[in-house]
């Protein structure tokens, strides 16, 4: 690399000749070190060597030599620099590159950049520069919302965009992001920024009272389960017991998404108390949710306090719990949380954790989720559990799934259905 700068500053032309009779690595050492010599010197020279060179650099654009150009040459002359990128023939390149351009250029003169960047006809290199703009540290949020809001179009590059803005928005002024987020329209709206917004907002000292209300007043629908559930859980990490007395205070069609959340957050310092009081709650919806919540999370750092606490459960508490378990278990270790049941004594709890066993194994194993199915003490959940199985199997991979229906142990009315 030293050899080569030197030489680019004696003689450029005698400098690519001895690169071009390099291979391997050391022509890939040499050519970027006549790029990076030349792009102080000259980057519109530097560009056309790169450009001679860009064929050789395979698909990706991050890789194009053109990229190693664009950074320099947009602190020097953006203009001519983001002028040359859109030049460029392929598509995806030139998007690539020149919202490189312009954020290089949005580091030195970000309104300049900005400007520049809302004019751009073509929609997609308008989208992924924007993208690019709403990452930098220097916008003014409320300002840069408004522009993706009238710019931006609509699609991968917007939603992604919106995300870094929001993200980065919640962090400083979790209140502003807030209504921002709310005065997105149905096409435009994702149920992941209310959410972040919301956990941002609610960690950050707030009153509890405003930020739930705002998450209350959001439409019915994905935004706002996630939304409250996101407030919760970061109220529970903070204090579980305000958490609690917040939720005593809901009414029963808010308690569900709400008590979710807490476990969630609850779940990290003290899983097990977080596990009690979600065991205790009424059997339903909400208990349902909140154990497999818990569960999720404390099986991951201790499976043995897991089946410890499910063994101290009242017989007829045991059984949900232990789906619960066994979901979030074999998700992440099939063979311990199987090895672990087959020792477990015969009857309902069993039988729920052989059902949540096969149905989490059966999009990797069909045919041994099959067998685990099988072994379900009560006869209508095994048929039930044995057909549902097979069914799906049927529609993933026919011709086995149909050798195995046929010289299954199940009733004749069902081989005949799902043979149909």
């Amino acid at each position: 690399t030293n050899i080569i700068a030197q030489w680019v500053r004696k003689d450029v032309e005698a400098a690519k000749t001895a690169a071009a009779s390099l291979r391997g690595k050391q022509a890939g050492t040499a050519r970027t070190a006549i790029i990076s010599e030349l792009a102080r010197q000259d980057p519109k020279a530097a560009w056309d060597y790169a450009s001679q060179l860009s064929q050789a650099a395979g698909s990706d654009a991050w890789m194009d030599p053109r990229t190693q150009v664009i950074h320099q040459w947009a602190q020097s002359d953006p203009a001519a620099a983001v002028a040359a990128a859109l030049g460029i023939q392929d598509a995806e390149k030139r998007n690539q590159i020149v919202a490189s351009a312009v954020s290089a250029w949005a580091s030195s003169d970000f309104e300049s950049a900005l400007a520049y960047a809302v004019k751009i006809e073509d929609a997609n290199t308008r989208g992924r520069i924007l993208q690019n703009l709403a990452n930098t540290q220097n916008s003014d949020r409320s300002r840069m919302f408004d522009v993706l809001m009238e710019h931006a179009p609509s699609g991968d590059s917007f939603r992604s965009a919106m995300t870094s803005l929001v993200h980065q928005w919640a962090q400083e002024n979790p209140r502003a992001a807030a209504m921002a987020v709310k005065q997105l329209p149905p096409n435009r709206s994702f149920s992941h920024l209310a959410s972040m917004v919301a956990g941002a907002w609610a960690s950050s000292g707030a009153d509890k009272m405003e930020v739930f209300n705002w998450a209350r007043s959001l439409p019915e629908g994905q935004a706002r389960v996630m939304t409250v559930n996101s407030i919760f859980e970061a109220w529970a990490r903070q204090d579980p017991a305000a958490a609690l007395g917040m939720l005593s205070s809901l009414a029963a069609d808010e308690r569900g998404d709400a008590s979710t959340g807490v476990v969630n957050g609850w779940s990290r310092s003290a899983p097990a108390d977080a596990a009690a009081w979600a065991a205790a709650l009424p059997a339903g919806r909400e208990r349902d949710n909140a154990m497999r919540s818990v569960m999720n999370r404390w099986i991951q750092s201790s499976p043995a306090d897991v089946t410890a606490f499910v063994a101290r459960l009242p017989e007829g508490d045991r059984a949900s719990v232990t789906g619960s378990m066994m979901s979030a278990w074999a998700s992440r270790d099939a063979a311990s949380a199987a090895a672990w049941l087959q020792r477990q004594a015969g009857g309902k709890a069993k039988d729920e954790g052989l059902k949540a066993l096969s149905r989490q194994i059966s999009n990797e194993d069909p045919e041994a989720a099959l067998a685990w199915a099988n072994t379900i003490s009560d006869p209508q959940i095994r048929a039930n559990q044995t057909e549902s199985l097979a069914r799906e199997w049927l529609a993933l991979d026919p011709a086995n799934a149909k050798k195995w229906i046929s010289a299954s142990p199940l009733p004749r009315e069902a081989v005949q259905r799902l043979m149909k």
